[in-house]
């Protein structure tokens, strides 16, 4: 514990206090537990929490003695888009009360094989793409840097969970950014690899050709450990990289004027430390977000329009609304106009290690702010990488006003990606970042 409260020890401090004796894997455990129970009445970062399955675990492992494997003992949480044998895959929707997962998603199977332990299910927005209803009473995961402020996109029980440091990782989605959105309002490293390379059986699905596994821890040293359990490898960087800068993009986000200094300071920094920066030309933001999003709508009523026409009220309102955006222009445009936007990104992709964009163009918003369908209005900077669908990464570059800016890298490869963001994290200094004391914000 910290003295702000909340449990901070990552993957790699967890793993280590393990290996020297210093924790068990009952212990590591526990103190999460603990911290859920005090906080997460207010954060509200789980819709279950398997105490007895996660106890029962860390028990076999401490057991069974010598290291099982490279997150022995790690205590992870899953976003409620994905199986977790024996718990309930509700995805936040009415649709699927009563439906309890019979066998463990690979990629759960996976990070269990590899030692880490099940602390239970993650809150998220309705299949994915519902989002906040200011006023319905709908229980949302908060943000612990802010709890009048958005976590961000579907992942937000996710975030909210490493953030307030209730599990050391969360395995998530990401379809338009869900998972490196999140990550970056709440000062984590989320992780996107590439299209196909992560077995998405047991992933409740919303847009197929999008569709894609998401991870979020607190470093990138913490990232590269559940990534190399996944069968990804991060050697260390090689000399300075070639970081690829999308000038068109920066005028088109609309940046807050407080993040904006950040930004820039960031990319000097990065130049300074010796990273070979170019300048590189795509089509417009709005072009990739639009395409994405008319894609994802598109195949997304292919999933469930049916089951909505039938049983509306089974669904929330602002996935109907959301759902409902779908015009049959909007679809036939976006298969035109997918191709060579893919194909562009792919070229650019091929002259640099990574992209260097904002993951947001400011600070988490406040949930008030929020509507329906202002994603509609605002191009998303994890759209482009959504639509070609490369690996991509968020990552912290500092506080505005005491809160997180994140950054974002897109590579052609996801080890190439995990090396130039090690090195981008080392270089700037910033992480790992911790939330501001959340017994203070309720103190009289």
């Amino acid at each position: 514990m910290t003295g702000k409260g909340y449990p901070h020890r990552g993957i790699v401090e967890t793993r280590e206090a393990i290996e020297a004796g210093a924790l068990t894997a009952v212990a590591a455990v526990e103190e999460r537990l603990e911290a859920i129970a005090a906080h997460d009445g207010r954060l509200n970062a789980f819709v279950l929490v398997d105490a007895h399955g996660a106890r029962s675990a860390a028990g076999r492992l401490d057991a069974q003695g010598g290291a099982r494997g490279p997150l022995h003992g790690v205590p992870i949480a899953i976003k409620d888009v994905i199986d977790v044998a024996g718990l309930p895959t509700l995805a936040g929707s009415r649709s699927r009360a009563g439906h309890v997962a019979e066998r463990d998603a690979p990629i759960v199977a996976q990070l269990r094989a590899a030692g880490a332990i099940v602390l239970g299910k993650l809150r998220t927005y309705e299949l994915g793409f519902g989002t906040v209803e200011p006023g319905t009473g709908l229980v949302i995961a908060a943000n612990p840097w802010d709890e009048t402020r958005w976590t961000g996109a579907s992942s937000s029980g996710a975030a909210s969970a490493v953030a307030a440091g209730f599990c050391a990782a969360a395995v998530a989605s990401d379809t338009a950014g869900s998972t490196r959105t999140p990550a970056a309002l709440c000062g984590l490293v989320g992780f996107k690899p590439g299209r196909g390379s992560v077995d998405l059986s047991g992933f409740v699905p919303l847009a197929p050709s999008l569709d894609m596994a998401g991870l979020m821890a607190r470093s990138v040293p913490d990232m590269t450990c559940l990534a190399e359990a996944l069968g990804f490898g991060a050697l260390k960087q090689d000399g300075a990289p070639r970081i690829g800068l999308v000038v068109n993009w920066d005028l088109e986000v609309g940046f807050e004027p407080a993040a904006l200094p950040l930004w820039i300071e960031t990319k000097t920094r990065l130049a300074e430390a010796g990273a070979f920066m170019s300048s590189v030309s795509l089509p417009s933001l709005r072009s990739y977000h639009d395409t994405c999003f008319a894609a994802l709508i598109d195949e997304a009523n292919d999933l469930y329009g049916a089951s909505i026409a039938a049983a509306d009220q089974a669904f929330g309102s602002s996935l109907r609304a959301r759902l409902a955006a779908r015009t049959a222009l909007d679809a036939a445009r976006a298969r035109a106009d997918r191709p060579a936007l893919e194909a562009a990104l792919g070229r650019v992709l091929q002259t640099v290690d990574v992209l260097l964009i904002p993951a947001t163009g400011g600070i988490a918003p406040k949930v008030s702010s929020l509507t329906t369908l202002g994603f509609l209005s605002n191009p998303q900077l994890t759209t482009p990488f959504s639509l070609v669908g490369v690996p991509a990464l968020s990552l912290p570059a500092g506080l505005v006003g005491g809160l997180p800016f994140g950054i974002q890298l897109a590579s052609r490869d996801p080890n190439i990606l995990l090396r130039v963001a090690a090195w981008v994290e080392q270089v700037l200094g910033v992480g790992p970042l911790y939330p501001t004391d959340v017994d203070a914000q309720h103190k009289d």
